[in-house]
């Protein structure tokens, strides 16, 4: 058995979602599994939806570009029945979905969409690391730490995400739920705004995230960081690392008091 990481309790833990709770496989395999096997259905009961309509438009306008661009291989979409309508479209989503470009806006959405869909009728369980429910209601409730997960789903999406979990509802753990974008989660700037919504000095926050980039620019404005390092995470060198700590579970992280703070409370 590894020795404990030990760390000053901090008053606030912020959480990373892909890599720390939830392995990326459940996201990269599971989740696009289920938009690749549900995507007609849910076309079909939406059809006639203005707001997806709306997002079909932008993604028709999306592939306009792309070929005036010069990126000829992106599918097209042939408005002349339904049937051919719904499955250029598809055939469109698909080819994205295997590119980076697929994480623009709109795809997103629907994407969003479609997962709040499966969470609230129990299609989907989400993956959760078995130290993780354990170690959050101790934190929460014994050690009176608030918790914050952080992630590119907006918030009502991460609540889903952790209501309906393979180990249960986990929302009672969190005090709230942030959303970061692919650009911002790396910017010092992103963790700035993330402290004045805390309300706390950096000192008393600790960020637990996978992505060295993010620890990176969270630990230049002061928050204390800790990799978390599963073992199909990316895996960094002490070069890279620069002076942060790792972890390969919650479970590894012992907090002790510091002797001059407050005592915690709520």
């Amino acid at each position: 058995m590894s020795a404990k990481l030990k760390v000053k309790r901090p008053n606030s833990i912020i959480l990373g979602v892909y890599g720390c709770t939830t392995s990326y496989s459940y996201v990269n395999e599971e989740l696009y599994t289920f938009i690749r096997n549900n995507l007609r259905a849910y076309l079909d009961q939406n059809w006639s939806d203005k707001k997806l309509n709306y997002l079909i438009d932008r993604i028709e306008k999306q592939t306009q570009l792309d070929h005036a661009s010069g990126e000829k291989n992106a599918p097209s979409i042939v408005r002349k029945t339904e049937s051919q309508f719904k499955q250029s479209l598809i055939e469109n989503i698909n080819w994205r979905m295997q590119r980076p470009m697929y994480k623009y806006s709109p795809l997103m959405t629907l994407f969003d969409w479609m997962w709040a869909d499966g969470y609230k009728n129990g299609t989907l369980k989400s993956h959760i690391y078995p130290d993780v429910p354990k170690c959050l209601a101790h934190w929460r409730m014994h050690l009176f730490i608030k918790l914050f997960s952080v992630a590119v789903a907006d918030a009502s999406g991460q609540k889903l995400f952790f209501q309906s979990t393979i180990h249960g509802d986990l929302t009672k753990n969190f005090n709230n739920y942030i959303q970061f974008t692919l650009e911002n989660r790396k910017l010092a700037s992103f963790y700035r705004i993330l402290i004045s919504l805390v309300r706390d000095e950096p000192k008393n926050l600790l960020f637990l995230t996978a992505n060295l980039e993010e620890a990176l620019a969270a630990k230049s404005v002061g928050i204390v960081c800790i990799i978390i390092d599963r073992p199909e995470n990316e895996k960094y060198t002490t070069t890279e690392l620069n002076g942060i700590q790792t972890a390969s579970s919650f479970d590894d992280i012992e907090f002790i008091e510091d002797p001059n703070s407050p005592a915690p409370c709520c």
